[in-house]
């Protein structure tokens, strides 16, 4: 019994047959029966239509509105035509449907709708692609005689699946020449590179050179920068130490101009205060005053009360006398001060005159004394001028004495160092030559490191070419997931789950373990598409995922709960030879998903082979499966065979899991061998590195080596020269001796001139006389003016007090006149007005107080604001010192923080830089130099370093290329000729299959005879079409042309059965194809297709008894009206 088979099809509305009409189909011969007309080939039509047949030729139709039921005298006519086509492998089941309206064609898979560009999948999937399901129509069998050979040779290709290879090799051809193009361009453009590396050579040459002169010249900056800043930070720190002392003379200064100053500002507070008190003071005799207006008011008021009034006369008495009293003491003081100043103004005239007297005595003794004192400052010049000049010839003649013990001391030095210095002239000429030594040792050692180095940058380009072929293999394998791992329906729920869309956890049987390689095969064959079953929890996660395609008519999908799961494992499995295990247990099943594994693989038992197997299956209860796919099914069946579609799903995660860890490796070595690299380089550059400097090494040994050759030159010529000069010394020092000796002859002679000029004598005496009594006479001064102070208060007082008599007889006199109105409260108001003016009183005697005070504070603060004024003199003079230092530093700071700014960040200042012997001016000459020499070489194309750099660059990552590009078409032959080989011997063992079972087929049909199959010869191995020589019994061998038609039927019939034998096509469909057979051929042919319907399914439409006999299941085709077409089952054991 074949594994697959068409279970039934289904034919709705479809070109005769109008309504539904459903055809279950057995496994092995169907005959379909009918009258010329009836409509037996329109299923035909329908089995081709919907496995995605579109030509109007094979449909045999003129437009596709044709496959419409047209309508009937009983039936009216369709809008839509559908057709269905429900598979059956082994058990596994698939559904195939195609839809036809006036809006255009639909296709459906297991209820999922597809284009019909992706049908090709399926019907791989189901081994129903191209010829192989072997559907041939009327006058079809001639027509696969009469074929070309090569259309043959096509046929044969596509039956046996060798298109694929054919389809390669043009894709690698293709490739080949792409790459033959890619190789003529990389030739192209390396050799414009190089062109273009000799054109720039000139400008190379010159960048060069500018770009040492350049570093050179950035080297001098540098060093110019450092003596700058080194110059300029010492003179800073000079300039510092001047500002400190400046700035402590300056601090002295304004500690002692701020203390009298704070003296003159505590004076002047102090009179500041006097003033607010006299004021508050003069305030209070000014509120006395309309107190008194108001008691005079009140005692106006009070005339009445005479008691009042009298007493208020008696207290203008007794005040008026008191007045007189007091007017009298003042009359008397006055007196005195008047004589008391008198004697005053005469000690001062006294003074006056002593001291004019002195001045005169002094001025005439001054001129006498200033002419002795001129001619002793010349001679005391004199003496002073020669005894300098003495000292100085003295010190030179000393100097000259030590100049030459000096000299005599370095001469025997140098001799010392020039001993030295040969000396190191021989050692250094023996450290550079070790240098040298040690310095082709360095270059043979980089030379290795360059090597590794190199080495291990050609494995790591092979690695990495190894991973872009690995990701590659990669890429296609997770394209070849997306495109078709999932059937459309799970696609779709699985994307709604990922995008959050949909709110539950799933994932497809297939993911949810993992298994070796081994096992993949037969556990796609055993699950079939239960592998793609979703996963969930509920049967409400369920309900919401199928809710989800019916809205968006997705499809269909099978859902497994864990809460429906069960473990059916039986126990432990059967012992014996041959027997692996329970599935379950050769999986690694996710703990996630343990029941839904157990309860699909839980019983499945895995054998390695058929016989293991057919021998368990006979008792086991359970499902069985082989490592090749057989599959045992408890109620009898067994499924088989090899199929040559695509990897499954499970194969494929394992491919893709493999080129993962593969990759994986590769990186891994890419990362080692990565380090490795980067290990060797930095070898490469350390050495670089050791080389370059035993290099600057040696050429410095060189310079010291250059350099004390010229020192010693330099002493030679220093010793000569001080020899020299040590010759002339003593004279020198002679002259000097003598020369000194006059001249202190000299400043003895003016020592005696000034010895004999007179002394002057009591000029001291009299000078502090005249001081003295001027002091006298300011002291006078002051008193007489103190004095006249307190006389001009005492007169004053005298006049107020007499104005205050006369207010007193004028108050008396008014008094009287109200005396008797005042009388009764004249007591109380003089009382009130005597307190008023006792408060006056104070207050003026306070006033008076405050004034005596005012000018003692007054004389104070004249004598405070002499002393604060030269403080602040002082202060100023050395504020104007402290500034100008101020001003140098900063003019200092901002040279130097110019020199920082403009120079630091291109040429860091080291913190432990000590000068040498150079000098700014010869660095500064150093730099013009290599300036005018960088300015002499012109313009200069700097570009063409970089130029280089990358020319040389582009030309290795060219090189590169190349060579993958090189190897990439070895590859693509190697590919071309692996292919040859492969379909050459895949196509002539076929063919010999082939040959050999149409020769056996054609001597069955025709009674004996021989027919064979030949490949063109002298042809290339794919134009190499495919003839057919036939020799039926009795005749000579004949091409087919020359065959009657029943023996063209019998030839074509025997190659074509013969093909779908070694092709193992799973089914046959014949329409017609025994017409032209004669009764004796057409039993021979009958029982053939019934021996053939026992492997493969046969669908035979035909009206020929002896077919018809030898079917299982047989339907009648029947024209019930004009136009509509029925189908009668008709049983087989009773038809007669």
């Amino acid at each position: 019994m074949p594994a697959l088979f068409i279970e039934r099809l289904t034919l709705k509305n479809f070109k005769s047959f109008g309504g539904t009409h459903e055809l279950p189909f057995a496994p092995g011969f169907t005959a379909i029966v009918g009258p010329n007309g009836s409509g037996k080939s329109n299923i035909l039509d329908g089995l081709r239509w919907v496995l995605g047949e579109s030509g109007a030729a094979r449909l045999r139709i003129t437009r596709q509105s044709d496959l419409i039921f047209q309508g009937s005298a009983g039936l009216s006519e369709a809008s839509e035509t559908d057709v269905t086509l429900d598979l059956n492998d082994g058990g596994a089941r698939g559904s195939l449907r195609r839809h036809l309206d006036a809006a255009g064609g639909t296709v459906y898979v297991n209820g999922a709708r597809m284009r019909i560009q992706d049908l090709t999948q399926f019907k791989q999937q189901w081994r129903l692609e191209g010829d192989r399901s072997a559907f041939i129509g009327q006058g079809e069998v001639g027509a696969a005689v009469l074929q070309k050979p090569f259309q043959r040779r096509l046929q044969l290709e596509e039956l046996f699946g060798i298109d694929l290879y054919r389809k390669k090799r043009d894709a690698a051809l293709d490739e080949l020449k792409q790459s033959g193009d890619e190789l003529l361009r990389l030739h192209t453009l390396m050799g414009e590179l190089r062109a273009r590396r000799e054109e720039i050579a000139p400008d190379l040459q010159s960048a060069r050179k500018a770009k040492d002169y350049q570093e050179r010249l950035e080297d001098l900056r540098r060093v110019l920068y450092h003596y700058r800043r080194c110059n300029e930070e010492t003179r800073l720190e000079t300039l510092g130490r001047k500002h400190e002392e400046a700035a402590s003379q300056l601090e002295s200064a304004e500690r002692w101009a701020s203390l009298w100053k704070n003296a003159l500002e505590r004076l002047r507070a102090r009179g500041s205060e006097y003033a607010r008190r006299r004021g508050e003071l003069n305030d209070e005799l000014e509120e006395l005053t309309p107190r008194l207006d108001d008691a005079l008011r009140r005692e106006m008021a009070l005339n009445a009360e005479k008691s009042e009034s009298e007493f208020a006369a008696r207290r203008a008495s007794e005040e008026r006398d008191r007045l007189e009293e007091q007017l009298k003491k003042e009359e008397i003081l006055r007196s005195e001060l008047a004589v008391q100043a008198g004697r005053l103004t005469q000690e001062s005239s006294s003074l006056d005159v002593q001291i004019h007297d002195l001045e005169d005595r002094l001025a005439s003794r001054d001129a006498a004394l200033e002419e002795t004192r001129r001619k002793r400052r010349e001679l005391l010049e004199r003496e002073a001028g020669l005894l300098e000049e003495a000292r100085q010839m003295e010190a030179r003649a000393e100097t000259l004495g030590l100049q030459s013990r000096e000299r005599s001391a370095v001469l025997d030095d140098l001799r010392a160092k020039r001993d030295g210095m040969v000396s190191k002239m021989t050692e250094s000429d023996e450290a550079l030559e070790a240098l040298e030594d040690a310095l082709e040792q360095l270059e043979k050692k980089r030379g290795e490191a360059a090597a590794q180095s190199q080495e291990m940058a050609i494995r790591a380009q092979s690695v990495r070419r190894s991973i872009a072929k690995g990701e590659a293999e990669l890429d296609s394998l997770l394209q070849r997931a997306e495109a078709g791992l999932y059937p459309r329906p799970v696609q779709m729920v699985l994307s709604a789950v990922k995008l959050g869309r949909l709110k539950i956890e799933t994932i497809p049987a297939v993911e949810g373990f993992s298994c070796d390689g081994s096992l993949a095969p037969c556990l796609e064959a055993y699950l079939g598409g239960r592998q793609y079953w979703l996963l969930v929890d509920t049967m409400a996660q369920a309900r919401v995922g199928i809710d989800l395609l019916k809205e968006r008519s997705g499809g269909r999908a099978t859902f497994l709960p864990l809460e429906r799961c069960r473990s059916p494992r039986p126990g432990k499995a059967p012992a014996g030879s041959g027997v692996l295990g329970w599935a379950i247990d050769l999986v690694a099943p996710d703990k996630r998903w343990l029941p839904a594994m157990e309860h699909l693989l839980g019983d499945l038992l895995v054998v390695k082979d058929y016989d293991t197997g057919a021998r368990l299956a006979a008792t086991a209860r359970y499902p069985i499966v082989t490592l090749d796919g057989e599959v045992f099914s408890p109620s009898g069946t067994v499924s088989g065979g090899k199929n040559a579609r695509s990897a499954g799903a499970i194969t494929l995660r394992n491919m893709i899991d493999e080129t993962e860890k593969r990759i994986a490796a590769d990186k891994k070595a890419q990362s080692e061998i990565a380090n490795a690299l980067e290990a060797a380089e930095r070898a490469e550059a350390k050495a670089g590195e050791a080389l370059e400097k035993q290099r600057a090494a040696a050429s410095e040994q060189k310079s010291r080596t250059e350099a004390l050759r010229r020192a010693l030159r330099e002493q030679t010529e220093e010793l000569n020269a001080l020899l020299q000069e040590d010759s002339n010394s003593a004279e020198r020092i002679d002259h000097c001796r003598a020369e000194a000796k006059k001249m202190r002859e000299s400043a003895a002679q003016a020592r005696a001139g000034i010895d004999a000029l007179p002394l002057s004598a009591g000029d001291d005496a009299e000078s502090a006389r005249l001081a003295e009594l001027r002091t006298q006479g300011l002291l006078t001064g002051e008193r007489l003016t103190a004095k006249k102070g307190e006389l001009e208060k005492s007169v004053r007082a005298v006049s107020d007090l007499r104005r205050a008599l006369s207010a007193n007889s004028e108050e008396s006199r008014r008094i009287v006149q109200k005396l008797a109105e005042l009388a009764g409260r004249q007591e109380t108001i003089l009382k009130e007005k005597a307190g008023r003016e006792a408060e006056k009183r104070a207050v003026q005697d306070q006033i008076a107080e405050l004034d005596k005070h005012n000018a003692d504070a007054a004389r104070r603060m004249e004598r405070q604001l002499l002393r604060s004024q030269r403080a602040q003199t002082a202060f100023d003079a050395l504020t104007r010192d402290e500034l100008m230092a101020r001003n140098e530093i900063e003019k200092s700071r901002e040279r130097l923080d110019s020199l920082i700014a403009d120079n630091e960040e291109k040429y860091p200042y080291p913190a432990d830089f000590v000068p040498g012997d150079e000098s700014v001016d010869k660095l500064e000459n150093s730099c013009r130099y290599v300036e005018r020499s960088l300015k002499e070489l012109g313009d200069v194309n700097m570009g063409a370093l970089s130029e280089e750099q990358s020319l040389a660059e582009r030309l290795d990552f060219l090189g590169g290329q190349l060579k993958d590009v090189q190897q990439g078409m070895d590859e693509l032959r190697g590919l071309i000729a692996g292919t040859d080989k492969q379909a050459g011997t895949m196509f002539n063992g076929a063919l010999v299959k082939i040959d050999r079972r149409f020769d056996e087929l054609f001597q069955r049909l025709f009674g004996g005879g021989e027919a064979h199959l030949k490949a063109q010869e002298e042809m290339d191995l794919w134009e190499a079409g495919v003839e057919i020589v036939a020799r039926p019994p009795g005749k000579k061998p004949l091409f087919l042309a020359q065959l009657s038609g029943g023996e063209q039927s019998l030839t074509a019939l025997s190659l074509l059965f013969a093909s779908m034998e070694v092709a193992k096509v799973p089914l046959a469909v014949l329409d017609e194809v025994d017409a032209a057979l004669d009764e004796a051929n057409l039993t021979r042919f009958a029982q053939m297709v019934a021996d053939y319907s026992k492997n493969l399914q046969v669908i035979a439409m035909t009206h020929r008894r002896q077919t018809m006999e030898h079917a299982e299941v047989m339907y009648g085709v029947t024209m019930s009206e004009p136009g509509l077409s029925q189908i009668v089952s008709v049983k087989v054991d009773q038809w007669d």
